[in-house]
This record gives C-alpha cells, sequence and structure tokens, in this order.
C-alpha cells in the first residue's frame, strides 16, 4: 500500500510541474502577445473583417480599465488616511526607480 501512495505524490508532484512549466502557454495574453508578433514578422495581412472588432476593443481598453478601477475602490479607505510610507515609497519605485530601471536596460541594449 505504501508504494501506490508514494506513487500517486510523484505522479501529482509531476503534474504539478508540468502545469507550472506550461502556464505560459495557457495565458491567455500571452497567447495574444505571440500571435501578433508572428503576424508582424511574418507579414500576414489579417482579413478585413478582423480589425474593426479589435479597434472597438482597443478604443473600449482604457474606459474599462478606469471603470473597474472605480468599482473596486468602493469601500476602500479615502486616499491619504492610511500611513503614508507604502504610499511614498510606491511613489518613489514608480518616479525614480523605473526610469533608472529603463535607462539600464537602454544602456546594456545598446552596449551588446
Amino acid at each position: 500500500m505504501n508504494g501506490v501512495v508514494e506513487g500517486f505524490v510523484v505522479i501529482g508532484v509531476v503534474i504539478a510541474w508540468l502545469r507550472m512549466l506550461t502556464a505560459p502557454l495557457r495565458n491567455p495574453i500571452a497567447l495574444a502577445t505571440a500571435a501578433g508578433l508572428f503576424v508582424a514578422i511574418s507579414g500576414l495581412q489579417p482579413p478585413h473583417a478582423l480589425p474593426a472588432p479589435v479597434q472597438v476593443i482597443a478604443n473600449l481598453a482604457v474606459p474599462a480599465m478606469l471603470l473597474a478601477f472605480g468599482i473596486s475602490r468602493n469601500g476602500a479607505a479615502r486616499p491619504g488616511t492610511g500611513e503614508a510610507a507604502p504610499s511614498l515609497w510606491s511613489v518613489v519605485v514608480l518616479n525614480v526607480g523605473h526610469p533608472a530601471l529603463a535607462l539600464l536596460v537602454g544602456v546594456v541594449v545598446l552596449l551588446t
């Protein structure tokens, strides 16, 4: 009986690893990005009926995101009423850290 239980544990670990390794292949954003890169690199022209609905979705993306963000804030604490340290840290990272990282990546890419 012990061998059977150990066998199930090994199979469970293998399945967990397979799920983890194939996660990017099941991510719709990664799949859409790969499809877009494929079309851009190959030079294929999409059918004429495809760009119109895609443009409608693209035009809706930012307003829908802002609406979802506003809905998610319902019932949340008002900004500025809590501790300042987490907010200050995020402001510093976003305004100093990200541009510095982008500059570093740009320098590394240009030098290689």
